[in-house]
């Protein structure tokens, strides 16, 4: 197709256009693929979260909660690089799986509007995290919840951004 069937197109007289209700619809809906809601990209991430979340814990003894009684990775970060590193690992390991989950199952438009949104999704969910954390009875040692959320944050931020580079290089 070139310039000139562009505009043999925009000037044909035979054409039909559409019922306002139609084009209505269709640029509502082209509207909210292109920018949709906070309130469906956070439920998204709460959902993708959870699932995620509970899998992490499986296997991660944060806060005294791991299903599996394995300690020894956790001891091992502990002893060799301290607590705050190890809070920043755990963080990390519990909200990252999550993003890097959700860098492959949100839309394009909904991982750019977490961008632009300069990460208040993330933010938010760490917050919530650990407020279902201290809800449900874990260990939560309030000096090292920022070490924590830390984590989460940057390695949450960091599995969207790569992960979502890496789907841009293969569907392109």
């Amino acid at each position: 197709m070139n310039k000139t069937d562009f505009e043999d197109f925009l000037n044909d007289e035979n054409q039909i256009s559409p019922s306002h209700k139609m084009a209505d619809a269709t640029m509502t809906m082209i509207k909210e693929e292109m920018s949709p809601s906070n309130v469906t990209i956070f439920t998204k991430l709460i959902f993708v979260q959870l699932a995620t979340g509970l899998l992490t814990m499986l296997f991660c003894p944060q806060f005294n909660m791991s299903l599996t009684n394995n300690y020894e990775l956790f001891h091992y970060f502990h002893h060799t690089f301290g607590e705050q590193i190890c809070m920043v690992l755990c963080g990390g390991i519990f909200l990252g799986s999550g993003a890097l989950v959700a860098a492959y199952t949100l839309k394009e438009s909904e991982i750019k509007e977490i961008f632009r949104q300069r990460f208040l999704h993330l933010c938010t969910i760490s917050g919530i995290s650990i407020a279902v954390f201290m809800t449900i009875g874990a260990d939560v040692y309030l000096s090292m919840i920022p070490y924590w959320i830390v984590g989460s944050v940057v390695f949450g931020i960091l599995s969207l951004i790569t992960n979502y580079k890496l789907r841009n290089l293969i569907t392109a």
